[in-house]
């Protein structure tokens, strides 16, 4: 018996076959490497970044250091990624399923680097308005999943995708088809007014 989301999770996942990380710890040497990493940028990497400042001036007037934000982030990117690649070496899986790509860019980095396909499952709503699922037309995204599972055939029409159609695949929600069956019996329909 499922008590829970999370326990379905887990007991779906207890097999020699599959590794679930819900979380990593960086050793230092893999910090340091990542700040000596962002110290040797090249000029022209960072170009985007005084523009995308230029920008900013020029519409609201306070400056906004972005390349000290960027920079920060950088290091943090390079540092995470450089563990994710070693990690994902020793462990030499075949397929990555993620539940959530935004906030994981360096992780997907990472297998997209080592040729590890990555899969991501809808994990809630998906629209236009949604940061992490809306790309404008021709823009391509390098830290997105190589596929992406959908609960049905609506959401695959709801945002703009970096990917090609066929990468984005409805299959349902596993987690609702299990729940179900435990749930019909207690609706009753009453005349009512919801």
């Amino acid at each position: 018996q499922v008590a829970n989301e999370d326990d379905y999770k887990l007991v779906s996942l207890k097999t020699r076959n599959i590794f679930a990380k819900r979380a990593i710890s960086m050793s230092f040497l893999d910090a340091l490497i990542g700040v000596f990493s962002v110290l040797f940028v090249r000029k022209e990497e960072l170009l985007p970044l005084r523009d995308i400042e230029c920008e900013i001036k020029t519409k609201i007037q306070p400056c906004i250091d972005t390349r000290s934000i960027a920079k920060k982030y950088l290091i943090l990117f390079v540092a995470t990624r450089r563990y994710w690649i070693r990690f994902l070496k020793k462990q030499q899986p075949k397929l990555i399923f993620v539940v959530c790509s935004y906030g994981k860019e360096a992780f997907i980095s990472a297998a997209k680097t080592l040729s590890i396909p990555v899969i991501e499952l809808q994990h809630g709503i998906i629209n236009k308005i949604h940061d992490g699922y809306s790309f404008p037309d021709g823009i391509r995204d390098d830290y997105f999943p190589d596929y992406l599972f959908l609960y049905g055939k609506l959401w695959k029409e709801m945002t703009f995708i970096p990917l090609e159609r066929d990468r984005i695949i409805p299959i349902g929600n596993p987690w609702f088809e299990l729940m179900k069956p435990a749930y019909q019996s207690a609706f009753v329909k009453k005349k009512q007014i919801l």
